[in-house]
This record gives structure tokens, sequence and C-alpha cells, in this order.
């Protein structure tokens, strides 16, 4: 786990990464993810990107109507805290 991403911020981010990141920025600070898929909800809505951070139990999304920045984290692990405390599981 990078100690970098483990604190929640409301709002914000998680740690270092913070919402509207370019994928240009995030490759920089996570590296490469173990997957990336494209999809889209429908046929009129635009393409999101999202990369899944196995390893990290980390994904991703990056949004083509937010210019593909940085716009939804999700995680599973209860390595990631809120205040100090872990969420995952409660």
């Amino acid at each position: 786990m990078l100690d970098n991403i483990k604190t929640i911020n409301i709002g914000r981010g998680l740690g270092a990464l913070n919402f509207g990141n370019t994928r240009e920025q995030v490759l920089a600070l996570l590296g490469e993810p173990s997957e990336r898929e494209k999809y889209k909800l429908s046929e009129d809505e635009d393409e999101t990107e999202a990369w899944h951070y196995d390893d990290l139990e980390l994904s991703l999304s990056f949004d083509e109507d937010n210019n593909w920045r940085l716009s939804s984290i999700a995680m599973s692990s209860d390595d990631y805290t809120f205040d100090g405390t872990a969420l995952i599981g409660k």
C-alpha cells in the first residue's frame, strides 16, 4: 500500500490522489493499472475509462465529459481510512 494515498479526504480525493487529476498525473503517482476498460452506460452517454489497481484494491474513473480527469474513486481495502478509522467492513 502506498502511504501517500491512504487517507480519504472528503470532496478532495484520496491522499495525494485528487479529483480532477489528469490520467498522466495518476500514472506518475500510481504507475500502470492492472486493467483499463472503456464503457458507455448508454449510446447517448459520453465514454468513461476505468482503471483498476488490483494490488491496491482501488478503481478510478475518468470521464470524457470531464476532459478525462479523475472523477470517481472506489476502494475495497480497510487500509484506506477516514479520520484515522477504516470504513470498509463497517
